[in-house]
């Protein structure tokens, strides 16, 4: 699953995809790369310019409606047990997101 801000068509809101994707978690800016970080900033905390930290129940959030049934809750709940088996999780519970930037 990952995150898409765009710019460039006007989705300044980020949105949830590929939400049954539960083996990848990423921050896809797409567009123009110098408002998307802008708008990333009110997501989470940026580490340089390749991750941001993002606190799960915001990303269950963009997943209301959508995909946030009880198996799905069940399997992102297993991802975010991996991340943080895997050392992806900050102090403050936030998850480690890699940044994709695409044209």
């Amino acid at each position: 699953m990952y995150i898409e801000i765009d710019p460039s068509h006007g989705h300044l809101l980020p949105r949830l995809l590929d939400a049954e994707n539960f083996r990848a978690l990423k921050l896809v800016i797409a567009g123009d790369a110098f408002q998307g970080p802008e708008v990333a900033l009110r997501l989470g905390k940026w580490v340089g310019d390749a991750h941001v930290f993002i606190q799960p129940n915001d990303i269950v959030t963009l997943a209301r409606g959508m995909a946030a049934t009880p198996e799905w809750i069940k399997q992102f709940d297993a991802m975010i047990d991996y991340a943080a088996a895997s050392g992806w999780m900050n102090e403050e519970g936030a998850v480690r997101l890699h940044v994709e930037y695409r044209s």
